[in-house]
């Protein structure tokens, strides 16, 4: 799965990620998309539009 020119996608950075994936999936609803690592998922929230919207903690706080 490639990024194409149309696609658009915002990341917000979030300190908990399950609280996280419990908001956007559990209370909202999205569908995922991409789980990269364990710090970055992109959800799919247009599908005509290829509008994506990614949740990540910074990489560094992973080395902890």
């Amino acid at each position: 799965m490639g990024i194409s020119p149309t696609e658009s996608f915002i990341i917000l950075y979030h300190e908990d990620m399950d609280a996280a994936r419990a908001f956007y999936e559990g209370l909202l609803g999205l569908e995922v998309r991409q789980v990269v690592y364990e710090w970055f998922i992109s959800y799919l929230v247009i599908a005509k539009h290829e509008k994506t919207l990614c949740i990540s903690t910074s990489p560094d706080e992973c080395k902890q």
